[in-house]
Parts: structure tokens; C-alpha cells; sequence
């Protein structure tokens, strides 16, 4: 089973979480396959923990960033494309 704290995109320390640290690269074409990778690992490890609630706590911390990247534009990307496959 997957451990929080190994998906790339979450920072856990003690018992302090960041949700979403992700850091662009500034080449689009790098972040949206970055974003695509993040939530295949995502979903993968939601199914393993069976814990489907996470993806909302992803996106809030999402939504608590700067600005909106390619890595966030592929992640919701994936996401819809997981989605529509059913």
C-alpha cells in the first residue's frame, strides 16, 4: 500500500500535511505530464486505500496556490479522461 507522504506531490511532516507542493517548470508541454503522472498516482493510491475523499482534500489545497499550472491543467486533464472511461 501506498503511504501518503510517497506520492510526489504531498509533503507530510509529523503531523503536518501539504496536499499540493508542486513547483512548475514553466514548459507546458513538461507540467501538463507532470500534472497527468500526479493523478494517476493519485488515483491509484485512492483505490488502494479505498479513500476517495482524498481527491477533494487535494483539490482544496489546490485551489489555496498562487496561480493554475500546467502540472494542475493535466492533473484535472487525466482526471476527466479517468473519468469518461469509466
Amino acid at each position: 500500500m501506498t503511504k501518503l507522504g510517497a506520492l510526489p506531490f504531498i509533503v507530510v511532516e509529523g503531523n503536518d500535511k501539504k496536499l499540493w507542493n508542486v513547483q512548475a517548470s514553466g514548459d507546458w508541454s513538461a507540467d501538463t505530464a507532470t500534472g497527468r503522472k500526479y493523478a494517476a498516482e493519485l488515483l491509484n493510491h485512492m483505490a488502494e486505500t479505498d479513500n476517495p475523499g482524498l481527491l477533494y482534500h487535494v483539490a482544496k489545497a489546490m485551489g489555496e496556490g498562487e496561480k493554475f499550472t500546467g502540472i494542475e491543467c493535466g492533473f484535472f486533464t487525466h482526471l476527466a479522461a479517468a473519468a469518461l472511461a469509466g
